[in-house]
């Protein structure tokens, strides 16, 4: 991927061949931990296999203090899931900015490439970061007051550049913080010293296979529970116990469902069963909250004609199969978006779109398709002035990396369907209509945040900030951030106490966008 080219164009810089061999050769040969700073070279010895052991990795503890803050932003997307702040503070933002934008509270410079979005809690602000030279993979702990750190468990990983070093979310309650490193280890830190708990490597527990472009799943934190996709040879999911690591329950995985770039997220269906929903390669599927059990499974044509040619005709099946016109290509990164009522949206790029489904009452759930907006747009010549005459292209939308807001049944996001932009804002209605799409300010893989009835959006390509008002009426600008923090700035935004945390490619920014 590079900054001003959407998500399609790097698929012209993926190479299935070199990302396996890349794994092989990790699991054949890597180098062993280096105890102490993370600056310094690595050795060049032989690595053991067991990321999880004891004697691997450490913990740097530095000056930093956490703030006074109280508001939390604990996970991917916050602690809904959703991206939407809904905390006190959020009624004091400032609607409207000065010419220079809001303050710059502090920065943190030359972070390894990548796009790992920060958690806060407490007044810490967790992300992680790589070292090319001392090829050291790190958790990060800051403060949220001046984004001095407190400090940092680090090891030696081998993480060749694909796209970014990093990516993904931490998720914490304020006791314990949950990461996941780039090649599916799974680790669990004490918030107050940075002592790592307890780790899994799930490429040897389970046999999940390292998705191309590394690990993009962010842990869902639920309660005292951890829920991951493994995407192994027999176990799809699994939730964790957040203290101990021990499983509470896993999910078998009968069609092969891979480990993917999206994260799993709390979902409703008609009939009010809590469920756990993710979108892979092949799809879609819904397991039970309480026990992980499999409830359905809506296959795109070509994983449903695989799934039924090998399955036993008098098999009773336990979860519903079904088939739908919409299966992901070369990667999936946006997650599942609960749209209420019982309807899920799915989207997804490369010429893929979306599609909406409704997850009935019956048991087991048989998924149904509502809509579909899919292929590729072909807009007029002044699409501007055509969407300005209500004469907007309805055959697609999709979004290639980031999951859409919902807000006020309404959804907003970036859409990578006009093949002549470089991803444009966009609105939709409840029925999947596009109401509208802002043409003039391209925003490559930019991500949103929104905070009463205010959008904070990210352009891709520079990393500016745009203080937008969710409007199905039409795209209204309210301010405009210029941080300049180059190509691929594509990293989730947090929210806490109107400090909004943003992510460049190299740079972690804190601003203050309110009271």
């Amino acid at each position: 991927m590079s900054g001003s080219v959407k998500a399609a164009g790097f698929a012209l810089a993926f190479v299935l061949v070199a990302s396996l061999a890349a794994v092989a050769a990790e699991q054949a040969a890597s180098t062993k931990p280096q105890v102490g700073t993370t600056t310094a070279p690595a050795p060049a010895e032989a690595q053991p296999a067991d990321y999880t052991s004891a004697e691997v990795g450490s913990v740097t503890v530095g000056q930093g203090k956490p703030s006074a803050d109280t508001e939390t932003w604990p996970q991917f997307r916050g602690a809904n899931r959703d991206a939407i702040a809904t905390a006190a503070s959020v009624k004091k933002i400032y609607r409207t900015w000065p010419e220079g934008g809001p303050k710059v509270l502090w920065s943190i410079e030359n972070l390894g490439e990548g796009y790992s979005g920060a958690a806060i809690f407490g007044g810490r602000v967790f992300f992680h970061d790589y070292d090319k030279a001392s090829r050291q993979w790190s958790i990060r702990c800051v403060s949220l007051a001046d984004g001095q750190e407190i400090w940092r468990w680090s090891y030696t990983h081998e993480i060749n550049i694909n796209h970014g070093f990093t990516r993904t979310v931490p998720a914490t309650d304020g006791k314990t913080v949950i990461s996941m490193d780039p090649k599916l280890v799974l680790h669990a830190f004490d918030v107050a010293s940075g002592k790592r708990l307890w780790a899994i490597d799930l490429t040897r527990k389970y046999g999940a296979t390292i998705p191309g472009w590394y690990n993009g799943q962010c842990p869902l934190l639920e309660g005292d529970h951890i829920i991951l996709a493994v995407g192994g040879r027999k176990v799809l999911m699994t939730a964790l116990d957040l203290r101990t690591g021990k499983m509470i329950w896993e999910t078998p995985n009968p069609h092969g469902q891979p480990a993917p770039h999206s994260s799993v997220m709390p979902f409703t269906t008609a009939g009010g069963e809590k469920e756990y929903v993710l979108s892979t390669l092949k799809g879609a599927l819904g397991v039970r909250a309480s026990d992980g059990a499999l409830r359905w499974e809506a296959l795109g044509e070509a994983a449903y004609a695989q799934a039924t040619k090998k399955a036993d005709p008098a098999e009773k099946l336990s979860s519903a199969l079904v088939s739908i016109p919409w299966q992901p290509k070369v990667a999936q990164v946006p997650s599942p978006l609960d749209l209420g009522a019982g309807k899920l949206f799915l989207t997804t790029g490369y010429k893929i779109g979306s599609v909406a489904l409704e997850i009935p009452a019956s048991d087991p759930p048989a998924p149904k398709v509502l809509y579909s907006l899919a292929g590729q747009s072909k807009p007029a010549d002044d699409q501007a002035a055509a969407d300005q005459a209500g004469a907007i292209e309805q055959g697609v939308f999709e979004t290639d990396c980031h999951t859409p807001l919902l807000y006020q049944g309404h959804l907003y996001a970036v859409d990578h369907g006009v093949d002549k932009h470089q991803g444009v804002f966009a609105c939709l209605d409840p029925n999947g209509k596009i109401l509208w799409r802002h043409m003039d300010v391209p925003l490559s893989l930019g991500t949103s945040l929104l905070a009463d009835g205010l959008i904070f959006l990210e352009e891709g390509n520079t990393g500016n900030i745009r203080l937008i008002a969710a409007d199905p009426a039409g795209y209204r600008e309210l301010g405009l951030k210029k941080l300049n923090l180059g190509n691929d700035a594509w990293g989730p935004m947090a929210y806490a106490n109107g400090k909004l945390v943003v992510r460049g490619l190299t740079k972690l920014v804190c601003l203050q966008v309110g009271e």
